[in-house]
Formats: structure tokens, C-alpha cells, sequence
């Protein structure tokens, strides 16, 4: 028999695929319904992951995102500092 060592399995979680509901994207990027479709419509946010009638965002996507938005106010930053 084969025994498993879970130090070495790989999880969604770990290869970034987890899902997140409306309400954690929500919490996480800290804007509303109206605000988010919109982003969604112009390009600039993830599209959902549509599983039946729910609407689910990867976490990685999310992340990046963010990540994104602190890029840019980052550059904005030092070229207010350059000034």
C-alpha cells in the first residue's frame, strides 16, 4: 500500500486556483456591485467565471489586480516626487 506524503501533494490553493463569491471580491477590493461591472464592461477588472448561475473570480487574477493598481500608484508617486 502507498502511503501518501502530504508535504509533497499540490492543492488548488496552492497553484492558485481558488474562487472566490462576489462578497470576498468585493470585501477584497473594497468597491461595490455597480462599481466592479462596470470595470468589468470597460476591460480594466477579471471577468468572472461563470459556474451555472454564480459568478466566481480567481484569487490569482484578483491579486494580480491589485497588485496592478499598487504598480500604478507607485509610478504615480515618484513622478509626483520628481517634481
Amino acid at each position: 500500500m502507498l502511503k501518501r506524503n502530504p508535504s509533497k501533494e499540490t492543492s488548488a490553493a496552492d497553484v492558485g486556483h481558488v474562487l472566490l463569491d462576489f462578497v470576498q471580491v468585493s470585501h477584497k477590493v473594497c468597491m461595490g456591485r455597480s462599481r466592479i461591472y462596470g470595470l468589468i464592461k470597460e476591460g480594466s477588472f477579471p471577468a468572472p467565471i461563470k459556474i451555472g448561475d454564480s459568478s466566481r473570480w480567481l484569487s490569482s487574477e484578483i491579486d494580480a489586480y491589485i497588485e496592478q493598481l499598487l504598480s500604478t500608484r507607485t509610478t504615480k508617486e515618484s513622478n509626483d516626487n520628481s517634481k
